[in-house]
């Protein structure tokens, strides 16, 4: 197993883990849209390859099969922080078959 940044090639691959997550929030509580209810998904998704305070790397096995994700990001720091900027963790996601290995 291994980590890298997420190109374009690797979009069908994170649609599918962004969409397993989804739906794994909406069964466990029904105020989090569904995947198939959340209709700028795919754009969203794209914007975030794009946003250069934002970064997204996968989690693949050595025959390159996406199993997570990682998006992280950089925000503006509040006041009571010295830095001006700090790193965030948005989502993350591993397939439930591929976790505790």
């Amino acid at each position: 197993m291994y980590v890298r940044s997420v190109t374009q090639r690797d979009f069908a691959e994170l649609m599918q883990l962004i969409t397993a997550m989804i739906d794994h929030h909406h069964e466990l509580d029904p105020l989090y849209r569904s995947s198939e209810d959340y209709e700028k998904l795919r754009d969203d998704v794209a914007a975030w390859l794009c946003d250069k305070d934002l970064r997204v790397f996968v989690a693949a096995h050595d025959d390159e099969t996406s199993i997570g994700y990682i998006r992280i990001g950089r925000e503006i720091a509040p006041a009571y922080i010295a830095s001006k900027y700090i790193g965030v963790i948005y989502d993350i996601f591993v397939l439930p078959q591929e976790r505790r290995k």
